[in-house]
C-alpha cells in the first residue's frame, strides 16, 4: 500500500506508516482545498484498484481523514 501512496503523493510530500494498516500522508507547501480533496479521491480511487495475492485477487477500500494547518489547527496536538 505505501508504494501506492507514494506514486500518488510523488514529491509534494511524505508517506509514513503509523501501525498496523493506518498510514498518513504529509503535504507541505501552500495547498489549496480543492487540491486536497482531489488527492484524497486519487488516492482512494488508487487502493481500490485489484491486488494478486497467492493466485487470487484481494480487493480493498480505505477511509481518509484530512486536516489544513493552520486553519484546523496549528500544532501537533
Amino acid at each position: 500500500m505505501s508504494t501506492r501512496l507514494l506514486n500518488v503523493i510523488g514529491d509534494t510530500g511524505l508517506v509514513a506508516r503509523v501501525g498496523g494498516d493506518e498510514f498518513l500522508a504529509l503535504v507541505t507547501g501552500n495547498v489549496e482545498e480543492s487540491q486536497i480533496r482531489w488527492l484524497c479521491d486519487t488516492i482512494v480511487e488508487e487502493l481500490a484498484q485489484p491486488i494478486s495475492v497467492g493466485g487470487g485477487i484481494a480487493r480493498i477500500g480505505a477511509s481518509i481523514g484530512w486536516a489544513l494547518a493552520p486553519r484546523n489547527g496549528d500544532n501537533a496536538s
